[in-house]
């Protein structure tokens, strides 16, 4: 049995769904498209990292994710203009 076999097999159906429409309803709260945003993948993770924490409520989990990923928001906001920044000083 494949690696991606024993992950598939780690979740029922039923929480699948609930984590795709964790997924889903943060993606919508964050103005993302659920499947092509460049960062779905990070978000999907997110979401499965707090359903493995035993989080069971959708609006638990839309919550941290969507302040996790505003949080990668501001901190890729940062490093912009920290680069613009140091652009300016040479």
């Amino acid at each position: 049995m494949g690696f991606n076999d024993r992950i598939l097999q780690q979740y029922t159906h039923d929480d699948w769904l609930a984590m795709q429409d964790a997924h889903d309803k943060a993606s919508i709260i964050l103005g993302r498209s659920p499947k092509t945003d460049i960062h779905s993948d990070r978000l999907g993770r997110t979401v499965i990292a707090l359903f493995n924490l035993k989080l069971r409520s959708i609006d638990e989990i839309v919550e941290r994710a969507v302040q996790r990923e505003r949080s990668f928001e501001a901190i890729d906001s940062c490093s912009v203009v920290l680069r613009f920044s140091s652009r300016n000083l040479d």
